[in-house]
């Protein structure tokens, strides 16, 4: 939901997500309907989709984002944070393919 952006990380790569909905770009309780644009990604090992607030994205670099998002899951969002130090009201929200684990017996 708008204003907001979002990346794809996956081997190494920053890949933003953008509506294909001209309507989708519109936040939200801006109109009375809202067009939703929808994506699906088969998350495998290490890939990260990151969902931002606007001066969190307007501030990272895609580079920057690539630095971060290299680390492991735990380490990603602190590393973020840690870039964006100053900008006021930003948030994250990272999803993170993790390896399947053995059961333990």
């Amino acid at each position: 939901a708008a204003p907001a952006s979002a990346v794809l990380y996956r081997a190494g790569g920053v890949y933003p997500v953008t509506p294909t909905i001209p309507d989708a770009g519109e936040p939200l309780g801006l109109f009375d309907e809202f067009r939703p644009d929808f994506w699906r990604f088969d998350l495998q090992d290490d890939d990260r989709v990151l969902l931002m607030s606007p001066g969190l994205a307007g501030t990272l670099s895609e580079a920057d984002l690539a630095e971060a998002l290299e680390l492991s899951a735990e380490d990603a969002l602190p590393q973020l944070y840690r870039k964006a130090r100053g900008i006021e009201n930003c948030a994250a929200l990272l999803v993170a393919g993790l390896p399947d684990e053995p059961l333990a017996a």
